[in-house]
């Protein structure tokens, strides 16, 4: 049906034009699709219609909900607990909170035929009124009202083509605007096998409300089919497969990624066919456009799979021979295992607030945040591998200290604000921290990552700086001594966040114990000085030519 009641006036002698005076039908019946619900007798006035207060049914036989409707009390007792709890569902379409008997029945929804808004839930008469959707409607004329050509020579109509020329027309446009817009677009790769686009991955298109699927298959979904609803920025490959989660969450799976063009974050988007027919649910709305060309697009977001970056080392250093302590001028190098994206920070003039956003500074003294300067700027290089921080503002009364060299493990972590991600950005931010390895998950989603720490104390020898690190193995629950880059990059790639180097060129030898050793070796030498590295691996000692192993 159209309604409860309308009028009809002829524009021409070929066109009648139907307005619809009341849609609501005095209502009997209160379901979401594919739900039906049956009432008690309980009811009161709502907006001028009865409303009841529903249990849940479900029922995909409309007219045996009726039946039931028509028993009263007696058909509820097809509900489950009947007499107990009753449920309202709400114009969303979803059930809600529960309210027991003695409470009366309850405010109603906004009125539950509201195509505009939602348009899945109505209100019903028995003779099973429901909105009219665009291509499903159809109407024939009743023979009996005697409607002919003019002039009239042929039997009355009963308005279909009996030579089968013309197909039985169905209802077209819509009723108003299409309320659909895309929420989201996330990117996933299920199995995290590596970083990069490719077979496997997923792209999930979110709507901001439920649609008629543009007619489409809810699973199977092929290549043809997608493409006959969207327009995407970037190819996504040869082929590709489509299944409808809900009727508002389409979720896409590459099966072929030859000849991609490399969808990125933030940059790639989806453009809707207005051919396709896509639509609110029930189908009253006219076909939805969203444009690649409006304002407030929405871009892709999430990953292909984790952030394979860690950090090789963070030092210190000073372009300036004369000093050999923390002033302005120092520098920080922080050198990552692979070319970023930079966060999309600036090559050069990095700010103090920008580099916050990205980096944080903690130490075993002071605790975090132990700040880098009062101020300082960055610069990114070695093709966006090694970002190069320099303090240009020091406070000589900062409670915490410049940052220590040695037995404090400064340490420099990665924060998900600040976006870094491989090149093209197609991984996961990376977030290294007291919380979060480097290269989690990269491989598969068991993989525990790099223990970037590695000057912790656990097992014997683990604090042995830039060698070693903590790890709990598979199935364990005692942390053991190993490699810092065990399980991921070899060992001959350290993984290390804590802060090495000097603050100046000015390395001195201020004692040797014992002076004298024998020359057959196998003697323990200790050199006490100045300028030496804090990560022990990374300073070299030479005794009459020969380099010796360090302790």
């Amino acid at each position: 049906e159209i309604g409860a009641d309308y009028k009809a006036q002829w524009a021409n002698s070929s066109a009648l034009v139907i307005t619809v005076l009341d849609v609501y039908a005095p209502p009997t019946l209160y379901w979401c699709e594919p739900r039906v619900a049956c009432v008690h007798e309980k009811c009161a006035l709502c907006e001028g219609h009865l409303s009841r207060t529903p249990c849940v049914i479900q029922l995909s036989d409309s007219t045996l909900a009726y039946q039931l409707m028509n028993e009263g009390e007696a058909g509820c007792m097809h509900c489950p607990s009947p007499g107990v709890v009753d449920t309202i569902i709400d114009q969303w379409g979803k059930s809600s909170d529960t309210y027991p008997n003695t409470t009366g029945c309850p405010d109603c929804p906004t009125p539950l035929f509201n195509y505009m808004n939602r348009g899945l839930c109505q209100w019903s008469d028995n003779g099973g009124y429901r909105p009219p959707e665009i291509g499903k409607l159809q109407a024939t004329i009743r023979t009996e009202a005697g409607l002919r050509e003019v002039p009239s020579v042929l039997d009355p109509t009963n308005g279909i083509d009996k030579s089968g020329a013309l197909q039985k027309p169905y209802l077209v446009d819509g009723f108003g605007y299409s309320p659909i817009k895309i929420t989201s677009l996330v990117a996933a790769d299920p199995d995290s096998g590596d970083s990069v686009f490719g077979n496997g991955d997923t792209i999930t298109v979110r709507f901001s409300e439920d649609t008629n699927r543009a007619n489409l298959p809810e699973t199977n979904m092929t290549k043809a089919l997608i493409d006959s609803l969207l327009v995407f920025s970037q190819s996504l490959g040869t082929n590709y497969e489509g299944i409808w989660v809900s009727r508002s969450e389409l979720r896409i799976t590459v099966l072929n990624s030859k000849d991609h063009q490399q969808p990125l974050m933030q940059q790639f988007f989806v453009t809707t066919r207005k051919e396709a027919g896509l639509r609110n649910f029930p189908a009253v709305s006219v076909a939805t456009v969203v444009s690649g060309t409006d304002a407030g697009i929405t871009y892709l977001d999430g990953e292909f799979g984790p952030s394979a970056i860690f950090i090789r080392y963070f030092r210190a250093s000073s372009p300036e021979a004369r000093s050999d302590v923390y002033n302005v001028g120092a520098a920080f190098s922080i050198q990552f295992s692979e070319t970023t994206n930079r966060g999309g920070l600036p090559q050069t003039g990095v700010t103090k607030a920008q580099l916050d956003n990205l980096l944080g500074f903690s130490s075993d003294l002071r605790g975090d945040p132990h700040p880098l300067g009062l101020d300082y700027e960055g610069t990114w290089e070695d093709d966006d591998k090694r970002l190069v921080v320099r303090v240009t503002a020091v406070d000589p009364a900062e409670p915490k200290g410049p940052p220590p060299l040695s037995g404090g493990n400064f340490r420099v972590a990665i924060k998900a604000s600040g976006d870094l991600r491989n090149v093209p950005p197609t991984s996961a931010r990376t977030v290294i921290d007291d919380d979060s390895r480097a290269a989690k998950g990269v491989g598969g989603a068991q993989y525990l990552g790099m223990d970037c720490d590695c000057c912790r104390t656990c097992g014997t020898g683990c604090a042995v700086c830039g060698i070693y690190a903590c790890d709990i193995p598979f199935g364990g629950t005692e942390e053991v001594c190993s490699s810092c880059c065990a399980g991921y990059a070899g060992e001959k790639d350290t993984c290390c966040r804590i802060l090495s180097g000097n603050y100046g060129l000015l390395i001195y030898v201020m004692k040797v114990s014992p002076e004298r050793i024998a020359t057959s070796g196998k003697e323990e030498l200790t050199i006490f000085g100045h300028g030496f590295d804090g990560i022990v691996s990374y300073n070299r000692v030479f005794v009459g030519g020969v380099e010796c192993p360090i302790f």
